[in-house]
């Protein structure tokens, strides 16, 4: 298991359903498994 750093936490994200908007206000302080998708569009 790895974590993400702290620069990556503060990402921030733009989405449907989103409570917060960063990375990490996404993700909380629970664990959490992040999978990053790419689509070759």
């Amino acid at each position: 298991m790895q974590t993400l750093e702290p620069q990556l936490l503060a990402t921030p994200v733009t989405g449907r359903n989103l409570t917060g908007t960063t990375l990490g206000d996404q993700l909380r302080a629970a664990p959490t498994l992040v999978v990053f998708l790419r689509h070759f569009g």
